[in-house]
């Protein structure tokens, strides 16, 4: 990233969090980081794709801590520990920033930016999986979702006060401490012998699913369809969205328009992310 480049990006993040997004200007964002307008426009095209910009910052961010912490080949519970502490340490450096995103609802619906925060989302939750299931072995497998996302909720609390509350709170001691909560919990789960109430084959929220981080091909995204065609076989105008999709996406030429246009007939619904999310993937929509 260019010198010029992230000196914007620090400004229009110190600005977002003082004023809010809607309310700051490009001028004051050039003014702030001692450019021209002009200049401003050289590295982004507008307000948004800065925006975009930022999060694709934090995205990146969070990969490489993920990639750092994998090469130490630490032990899994050293693991946990030390991804608690590199997501906390992330979310507070630009806590002004996280807040002012948290707060305002007049942050552009962009699509891009859903995606990314998705994808960060899901790649961060693979990770603990991972390192949930080296910690407690096969004996956790039939409740992971459950545990994963038990341990999520604990973590995004905790975020919560620390950002709101500021509470003197040092964060090696934070992340030893949800490591003996996810203890508690994990061994209730394994003592308990209930069915598992949250399974992959149940939950179809993007960041959760597993399927959001695999390769995405024609062949996938046609079984998908087919799954989903025989769930909703019922529902003539769900069915005929699916048909149209299957037979656009069969063809030499697929007409984006066309899928497109599908697609937005699938948003309607909260059952079809994971489906639009492939298929906006394999077109690159």
């Amino acid at each position: 990233m260019k010198e010029k480049e992230k000196l914007i990006m620090q400004s229009s993040m110190k600005l977002f969090a003082q004023k809010g997004f809607s309310s700051t200007s490009i001028q004051e964002i050039a003014t702030d980081a001692g450019i021209s307008k002009g200049s401003f426009y050289l590295y982004y095209k507008s307000k948004e794709a800065l925006l975009v910009a930022i999060f694709n910052y934090f995205s990146h961010k969070f990969n490489e801590d993920i990639e750092v912490i994998k090469k130490k080949q630490l032990p899994p519970r050293e693991t946990f520990v030390a991804e608690m502490i590199a997501q906390f340490h992330t979310f507070l450096e630009h806590k002004d920033f996280i807040i002012m995103h948290a707060r305002e609802s007049v942050i552009p619906a962009n699509e891009e930016i859903s995606h990314m925060i998705n994808t960060t989302r899901a790649k961060l939750i693979h990770s603990l999986r991972g390192t949930l299931l080296s910690i407690y072995g096969e004996e956790i497998k039939p409740y992971l979702l459950s545990l994963t996302i038990l341990v999520e909720g604990i973590f995004q609390s905790h975020l919560e006060v620390l950002l709101f509350s500021k509470p003197q709170l040092e964060l090696n001691q934070l992340a030893h401490y949800m490591l003996k909560r996810t203890d508690d919990v994990a061994q209730g789960l394994m003592k308990s012998n209930e069915e598992p109430l949250l399974t992959d084959a149940t939950v179809n929220y993007p960041p959760f699913c597993s399927s959001y981080l695999e390769q995405v091909t024609k062949d996938t995204v046609l079984q998908s369809l087919e799954k989903a065609k025989h769930k909703w076989h019922h529902m003539e105008d769900i069915l005929i969205t699916l048909e149209v999709l299957e037979e656009e996406i069969n063809k030499s030429n697929p007409r984006s328009p066309v899928i497109q246009g599908m697609l937005g007939n699938l948003k309607k619904e909260n059952d079809f992310d994971d489906l639009h999310h492939q298929i906006s993937k394999l077109f690159h929509i």
